[in-house]
């Protein structure tokens, strides 16, 4: 089975568009290929924002460190609901969805 059958089988996926770990302030380009199962499929997207996570692990290799984080879940993205041109770039709307859901809740990773 592929990705495509799962998710019209009623299988949930999470890909990280990125593509890889960014230690970065500013998220790195997304993938467009990564959205391809959403497109081929007519599933929704569900926009998630992970705040603060690389302060678990990442910050403190080899160790890691209790600290507070966030995972936000926005607004789903229908890919029938949107114009030709928004589909056509698909990955960077959705990252620009997330980068604003990520702007409207870093207060709740601060300390």
């Amino acid at each position: 089975m592929t990705a495509i059958d799962y998710i019209k089988e009623g299988v949930s996926m999470f890909i990280a568009p990125e593509g890889t770990r960014n230690h970065a302030p500013e998220m790195l380009p997304f993938k467009p290929g990564s959205f391809k199962i959403a497109q081929r499929s007519d599933c929704a997207i569900v926009p998630v924002a992970c705040l603060n996570t690389d302060s678990l692990y990442e910050l403190h290799r080899p160790w890691s460190k209790s600290a507070k984080v966030a995972v936000i879940y926005g607004d789903p993205v229908y890919m029938d609901q949107l114009d030709p041109e928004t589909r056509k770039r698909i990955a960077p709307y959705v990252q620009g969805i997330i980068q604003q859901m990520i702007v409207e809740n870093k207060h709740l990773v601060e300390e």
